[in-house]
């Protein structure tokens, strides 16, 4: 899939930050200082299949939707064989860092997202736990790529410090979850 090939997820683009000593590709249009000089995405509060309360960054550079593997795990415990098999795909799923690097992932998911009020069902990729997966999500849940963002017309409101879908109420972002050195994959 072309998308795949192409996914520019901005957070990956750690060799290419320090070899150019700026600020993190991925959050330079969200770039929020405080005084330690860390870095913020705009991160939300979002619920799946309507009752896992998740936290999730918001990543225009992202092209697909990603779910850690361990989250994923907390869902699926609960799903009958059948639904598993509706909802799981196994697909051999290749993603590569902007640097090249692969990143291993576990197949994609059809999951229902929860986000002011809008329900919709969106598919996901499973990002293996991996030490640099990890690292990528020690303080969220979900990357919400690009991919969603249009589906769902959402509007990112920079001044209010909010995301808005179509059809949804206002949803602040969450301010508490730092980008810093070691949660870069």
């Amino acid at each position: 899939d072309k998308d795949l090939i192409d996914f520019v997820a901005t957070i990956m683009q750690e060799e290419h930050q320090e070899s150019m000593n700026k600020v993190d590709p991925i959050s330079q249009n969200w770039e929020i200082k405080n005084n330690e000089q860390n870095s913020q995405l705009p991160t939300v509060p979002i619920q799946l299949e309507s009752r896992y309360d998740a936290v999730a960054w918001i990543d225009s550079g992202s092209q697909k939707t990603l779910i850690s593997e361990q989250f994923f795990l907390k869902i699926r415990q609960e799903w009958s064989d059948k639904k598993t098999k509706m909802r799981r795909r196994h697909h051999n799923v290749t993603l590569l860092s902007a640097s090249g690097n692969e990143l291993p992932t576990e197949g994609m998911v059809h999951l229902i997202v929860n986000i002011g009020g809008v329900r919709s069902f969106h598919e996901m990729i499973i990002m293996k736990d991996t030490p640099r997966t990890e690292s990528l999500f020690k303080n969220v849940d979900v990357v919400l790529g690009i991919d969603y963002l249009k589906r769902n017309a959402a509007t990112l409101y920079a001044e209010r410090e909010d995301i808005q879908l179509k059809r949804g109420r206002p949803v602040p972002f969450i301010r508490e979850s730092p980008i810093t050195n070691d949660t870069r994959c």
